[in-house]
C-alpha cells in the first residue's frame, strides 16, 4: 500500500522509524517473503526485501530494538552433565525464584516430600552454593489440617535476612507461616504464624475464635525497610497485602478485595482479586490479578493509583509480574488452569510502564515466577510442573 501511495501522488510519505521498522519486521518473515515473491516479479520481490532488511537495522540503530528477551530459553534442572552449570540435583515442584543481595538465586520448591521441602540457593554459575531445609514441627496440635501436606510457597530477601512463606492446605483459621532466617547462614531467626487467637467469645462454651495476618501467600516483596506480603485470602480471609516490618511486627493492610466479586465482569480498582505476584519499580508496587487478568498499581502506604493493561485490554491469566530495564515483563498462562503440563497458550509479554505491548514470547510451560538478573544478562522462569527452571537472556 505505501507503494501504490508513492507510486500514484508521486509525493513522499513520512513515516516513523519505528513505525517502518516494524512493518519492515513483518514484511520479512518467511511466510509474507513467500507471497511477494510469488506475487512480485523476483528482482523487485529481491529489491523489497533487501530495503526492508536496511531500514530494521538503520531504525534500530536509532531507535532501540522492542525486542528485550531472546525467544529460545535455556532450561535448567536436575542431574546436568558435568561442566553444564555445575551438577543441581533434582528440582521438586519449584514455585518460585528470587535474587538474593549478594547476586545469588533462591530457588523455593514447593514439594510436600519429607526431606525436599526445601530451598536452594544457587551462584549465578548455577553451582549450588546451599540448601535450607523446613524446619519442623510446624503443626500445632490444634489445627485439623495435615502437616504433611505443608511446603514452602514464596521468598523475599533483604540485606541480611531472608524471608519465607509456608502454607498448610486445609488448616482452617491457621494455615500460614512466615520464617525469617539470616543471610548467608540461613540459620532460623523468628516465626510468625499467620492466625492468632482472638478474644475469648462470651460464650464459654463455644470455641475460641482467630484473627488474622494472613491466610495463603502467594509473594513476599522487600521494599526498604518493610516486608510486603501477598495473601490470595481463604476461608477466614480476603484477598489482601499485609505489611510487616523486619521484626516481623504488623503494621498495616491494604488492597483488601472481595471474594463474592471473582465473577463480577468489572471489579473496583484497589480491590484485589486471585493476587498472584508483586513486584517494585520506581517507588510503586505492582501486583498481577489472575482473576481480574490485570495488574494494580499501588504507591508504599497502600493507596490504589492505576491499574495497567495490555494495549488498553485485559491480560489473559497473568501469573506473575517483574521488571527488565524499564519494561514489564508480565508471564501469562491463557489455560483455564496453570496445572496443565504442556501450556501452550502460556507467553510473557514485555511492555512498557504504561502497558504498551512491545513483544511477545510464546511458551511450552506455565511460568509461576519471574526474576530478573540484570547484571547477567538473565531472566529465571520457574516450571513447577516441568521441575525446571528456564533461562532467558536479556538483549541490550
Amino acid at each position: 500500500p505505501i507503494a501504490r501511495q508513492q507510486v500514484a501522488s508521486k509525493s513522499k510519505v513520512h513515516l516513523r522509524p519505528s513505525s517502518m521498522a516494524a512493518a519492515c519486521e513483518t514484511v520479512i518473515q518467511p511466510d509474507i517473503a513467500y507471497l511477494l515473491m510469488r506475487a512480485l516479479p523476483l528482482q523487485d520481490a529481491l529489491r523489497l526485501v533487501r530495503v526492508c532488511n536496511a531500514w530494521r537495522l538503520a531504525s534500530r540503530e536509532a531507535w532501540g530494538s522492542p525486542t528485550l528477551l531472546r525467544t529460545t530459553p535455556r532450561t535448567i534442572e536436575g542431574s546436568l552433565a558435568e561442566g553444564q552449570h555445575g551438577d543441581l540435583g533434582t528440582f521438586e515442584w519449584p514455585n518460585d525464584v528470587k535474587l538474593l543481595p549478594d547476586g545469588n538465586i533462591c530457588v523455593v520448591e514447593s514439594s510436600t516430600v519429607e526431606g525436599k521441602r526445601r530451598l536452594q540457593i544457587f551462584s549465578p554459575e548455577f553451582e549450588r552454593v546451599r540448601e535450607v531445609h523446613c524446619p519442623f514441627p510446624l503443626c500445632y496440635p490444634e489445627s485439623p489440617g495435615n502437616p504433611g501436606d505443608g511446603r514452602f510457597v514464596a521468598a523475599a530477601a533483604c540485606h541480611d535476612a531472608l524471608f519465607v512463606a509456608f502454607y498448610f492446605p486445609g488448616c482452617a483459621g491457621d494455615s500460614g507461616r512466615l520464617y525469617k532466617f539470616s543471610l548467608p547462614e540461613c540459620v532460623l531467626l523468628e516465626v510468625l504464624r499467620g492466625a492468632y487467637p482472638s478474644e475469648q467469645s462470651e460464650d464459654e462454651d463455644e470455641d475460641e475464635g482467630w484473627a488474622q495476618y494472613f491466610c495463603a501467600v502467594e509473594d513476599l516483596l522487600v521494599i526498604g525497610e518493610r516486608l510486603f506480603v501477598l495473601d490470595r485470602g481463604g476461608e477466614l480471609g480476603e484477598p489482601s497485602v499485609v505489611v510487616f516490618d523486619f521484626s516481623l511486627h504488623y503494621l498495616f493492610t491494604f488492597g483488601q478485595g472481595d471474594d463474592s466479586r471473582h465473577y463480577q465482569t468489572v471489579i473496583p480498582g484497589g480491590e484485589l482479586s486471585g493476587p498472584t505476584s508483586i513486584a517494585s519499580h520506581a517507588g510503586l508496587i505492582y501486583i498481577a490479578e489472575k482473576l481480574a487478568n490485570r495488574i494494580s498499581v499501588f504507591n508504599v502506604a497502600g493507596q490504589f493509583e492505576r491499574l495497567v493493561l495490555c494495549n488498553g485490554e485485559l491480560f489473559e491469566g497473568p501469573l506473575c509480574v517483574a521488571f527488565a530495564r524499564d519494561r514489564m515483563l508480565v508471564g501469562e498462562s491463557q489455560q483455564h488452569s496453570w496445572w496443565i503440563r504442556n501450556a501452550t497458550t502460556s507467553l510473557v509479554r514485555i511492555l512498557t510502564i504504561d502497558g504498551v505491548l512491545l513483544q511477545t514470547l510464546k511458551l511450552t510451560f506455565s511460568p509461576l515466577s519471574l526474576c530478573v538478573h540484570e547484571a547477567q544478562d538473565q531472566v529465571y522462569a520457574a516450571d513447577l510442573l516441568g521441575n525446571k527452571l528456564h533461562v532467558l537472556s536479556l538483549l541490550s
